[in-house]
């Protein structure tokens, strides 16, 4: 769960790092291997774009700025 706006970033870059795996094993792997290469990776930015949707609709007031 993401606590604060930094997590939010750091979250927000791992998505980011995720997606263009996602994108180069588009490219590189074999249609019949797509899949299985790429679940793992799929599931996990669905979990944090949920994590994402989740923080984003607290209040600010509600967040903390930085870790503590």
């Amino acid at each position: 769960m993401i606590q604060n706006d930094q997590e939010l970033l750091v979250t927000q870059e791992r998505i980011s790092h995720f997606i263009g795996l996602l994108t180069r094993l588009r490219v590189s792997s074999r249609p019949d291997e797509l899949a299985l290469v790429s679940g793992g990776y799929r599931a996990e930015v669905e979990r944090m774009q949920h994590q994402v949707l989740d923080y984003l609709m607290k209040p600010a007031a509600q967040t903390t700025a930085k870790a503590g």
